[in-house]
């Protein structure tokens, strides 16, 4: 593989989003970027978040991604 780094920029950033929504475009989405690296060989991504203040705060968002779970996920 080839392939040095992902830059991972996708995901709904909608304020009117439904969790749904939400839930496939960011969190679901942004785990199978993860996987596909662990799978091909990609050592290093770059994951751009934007964290809506009024909506979600980061303590939030990264309980919601269960950051724990995806670092062992990821070291397996």
């Amino acid at each position: 593989n080839k392939i040095d780094t992902v830059v991972h920029l996708a995901g709904n950033a909608s304020v009117s989003a439904n969790w749904d929504s939400l839930s496939i475009n960011n969190f679901t989405g942004t785990l199978n970027v993860f996987n596909a690296c662990k799978e091909t060989g990609v050592k290093k991504i770059m994951n751009v978040v934007i964290v809506i203040i009024k909506r979600l705060t980061r303590i939030e968002y990264a309980r919601m991604l269960n950051l724990e779970s995806l670092k062992e996920n990821l070291s397996s």
